[in-house]
């Protein structure tokens, strides 16, 4: 599963990596982010953190989180 980050803010996930044209709005110039590949939410949990480091904050509140565990273990089970 591709993992993105909106540039209006939020994560997203595909089945495909998409091209750029798809990642960019014409509208205010800005793009989406590639955050990376993940074939488990143990995967994405890295990508959700302001760095790297294991102890590192997560960018987003528990119940965003949550919420995304769920969206993404619905999908990958699906495919």
């Amino acid at each position: 599963m591709e993992v993105y980050e909106s540039h209006l803010g939020g994560i997203y996930f595909t089945e495909d990596v998409l091209d750029w044209d798809e990642l960019y709005c014409d509208e205010c110039g800005d793009s989406d982010t590639y955050l990376g590949h993940a074939n488990t939410w143990e995967e994405v949990i890295p990508m959700l953190k302001w760095g790297w480091e294991e102890d590192d904050e997560f960018r987003y509140d528990q119940e965003y989180l949550n919420d995304l565990k769920r969206k993404f273990e619905i999908l990958i089970n699906n495919k």
